[in-house]
């Protein structure tokens, strides 16, 4: 299995570029979005907890990148934003919440999952940018970080998720047109591993 991780901050283009990566490439690209992945929120737990790598549950990550090599589909834990906790899987599962074993691997985060081979790719865009994307979105999260970005989101954002920049194989333009975007981005992996696009 090959793996791709696309990170970037919250209203970056990120989801757009991963999402369209696996739209384009049905049947042998899935997608995982890390933040399904969080863990339940503690008390002590502050207003950037949405966005620390520790809010993170990395164990289960790996375990289930684990069972995908190994040939097996996972289901991705699904979290109440409001409560802060994990919700109980009822079924029938929504068929987004199921990674079906592939050739091609799209993880989708703010941050890379650590000691992964893949190809990473970050995706920027400017603050004010990030921002009006942030707000304008209507699922519960994004609504809890739009009205918290001014507080701690960009604060958190350029001491734990810009550095991801560093780490990443390339950078992307978030601004551009998804199209775009994910062309650019097929002919950079594809000039690191060959077979994709």
């Amino acid at each position: 299995m090959n793996i791709v991780q696309v990170v970037g901050g919250p209203g970056s283009g990120k989801t757009t570029l991963a999402s369209k990566l696996v739209e384009d490439w049905p049947g042998t690209a899935s997608l995982m979005r890390i933040d399904r992945y969080l863990r339940d929120r503690h008390s002590e737990d502050g207003e950037d907890f949405l966005l620390l790598p520790t809010s993170l549950d990395w164990p289960l990550v790996i375990a289930h990148l684990d069972l995908l090599a190994a040939g097996d589909d996972v289901t991705m834990p699904i979290y109440d934003w409001a409560r802060g906790k994990r919700m109980t899987l009822s079924h029938p599962l929504p068929p987004e919440q199921v990674i079906q074993s592939c050739d091609w691997l799209i993880i989708e985060g703010l941050f890379y999952v650590p000691e992964v081979s893949s190809v990473r790719l970050f995706v920027d865009a400017p603050a004010d940018v990030r921002r009006n994307r942030m707000t304008a979105r209507t699922s519960l999260l994004s609504q809890h970080l739009g009205e918290m970005y001014d507080l701690v989101a960009e604060s958190a954002y350029q001491k734990h998720i810009l550095p991801q920049r560093d780490l990443a194989d390339e950078v992307f333009d978030g601004r551009l047109d998804r199209d775009i975007l994910a062309d650019q981005a097929r002919r950079f992996v594809a000039s690191q591993w060959a077979g994709w696009g």
